[in-house]
């Protein structure tokens, strides 16, 4: 198989949204569902790519291409971003915000948001998220970030046991249920690792 890494692009747009609902285990159903009549969590999301911004943003999104198809993606951007927005408060109802609310107020100051990663199961074991980890890990540190942090959901011990593997530490545990979200019993860790 041959795999390319690459920074996404605006074409992509569709194919990150389902990678990001397949990292949030549905998180992203949870916050954007119903809010566009006729559209999906997915379709919702899909549309904010293309547009500038700190976040959810295709320009945060590298990309692994396996024999021409999106296999995987990892995207990242500054922790100071990892917030409940004005704009967020306009469009997603504050009972889906109240409830996510500790995962955006626990951060790394200063240190480089793994927001999601994400790889398609047919192409997991090829080491693919590894390879996404290193090269988002890399930008971090070209940007002038110290330290890499993410969230990882207590009922996700293989996602987990990856990141210990890589030299993440929990930083500490973010307690929040949300419902319907499977992997999330008790809530979140907050990881780190140097660079």
């Amino acid at each position: 198989m041959n795999i390319i890494y690459e920074q996404a692009t605006e074409a992509d747009c569709q194919v990150i949204a389902d990678l990001l609902n397949v990292a949030s285990d549905g998180m992203m159903r949870f916050l954007f569902h119903d809010l566009v009549p006729n559209a999906s969590a997915i379709d919702v999301v899909a549309s904010i790519l293309p547009r500038e911004n700190p976040t959810m943003y295709y320009k945060n999104v590298i990309v692994a291409r396996a024999d021409n198809e999106i296999a995987g993606m990892v995207s990242g951007y500054a922790a100071e971003f990892n917030k409940i927005t004005p704009e967020m408060r306009d469009f997603i109802p504050k009972d889906r915000l109240d409830i996510t609310t500790p995962m955006f107020e626990s951060r790394v100051e200063g240190s480089f948001y793994l927001e999601s990663l994400a790889v398609y199961s047919q192409y997991r074991g090829y080491g693919i998220a590894t390879e996404l980890i290193n090269l988002i890990s890399q930008r971090a540190e070209r940007e002038g970030f110290d330290f890499v942090s993410l969230h990882v959901a207590d009922g996700n011990p293989e996602a987990k046991k990856l990141y210990d593997k890589l030299g993440f530490v929990e930083v500490k545990f973010v307690k929040m249920q949300i419902p319907g979200i499977s992997n999330i019993h008790e809530g979140m860790y907050l990881l780190q690792k140097s660079l």
